[in-house]
């Protein structure tokens, strides 16, 4: 930016302008002569006021300038992330839509026949489980008679497993 100096200026007459092409007509000369009256009568102080002020003014537009390019530049890395961020949540929404669809499909499987309703008595009692005793050739009526026993509330518990599991829908039937 040009600045403006101390010198020694001279002022041009009407003639003088006029012969120097800056105005060919009376109006030409007069708006050369208010110019030249208006820049002479600039005093330096002035003149270094106004070109302080235009220095600041450029300053303070460089740096709204660059301020404008980085939110510029910010904006659209902001833009950018939201992007990705739009498109990894239709992504997923596909995928828990496609989930929901296979949630809904439900897979028949033969069971194979299905259970029959055990009879007789179910016991939910606490009961020791059973450790076959070695058996005498020929059994004992007393042997023989523990197994029995021992049959008989192992076949209770488990009626009482089948009717719980039957009644849950565990068991088919």
């Amino acid at each position: 930016m040009a600045r403006v100096t101390e010198r020694e200026y001279t002022v041009l007459n009407d003639r003088d302008i006029a012969a120097l092409g800056f105005g060919a007509t009376p109006a030409g000369v007069a708006g050369y002569r208010d110019l030249q009256t208006a820049v002479y009568s600039l005093q330096p102080q002035d003149t270094q006021a106004a070109q302080d002020a235009a220095d600041s003014a450029s300053k303070q537009a460089q740096i709204a300038a660059s301020n404008a390019a980085n939110a510029s530049s910010s904006a659209q890395s902001a833009q950018g992330r939201a992007d990705d961020a739009y498109s990894r949540a239709n992504a997923a929404y596909s995928r828990a839509d496609a989930a929901y669809e296979l949630a809904d499909e439900k897979v028949a499987k033969d069971a194979g026949l299905p259970w029959a309703a055990p009879t007789g008595t179910a016991s939910r009692l606490a009961f020791t489980t059973y450790d076959a005793p070695t058996i005498s050739d020929p059994p004992t009526k007393a042997e023989v008679q523990a197994l029995a026993d021992a049959l008989q509330a192992h076949s209770r518990a488990l009626k009482a497993v089948v009717d719980d599991l039957r009644a849950n829908h565990a068991l088919t039937g």
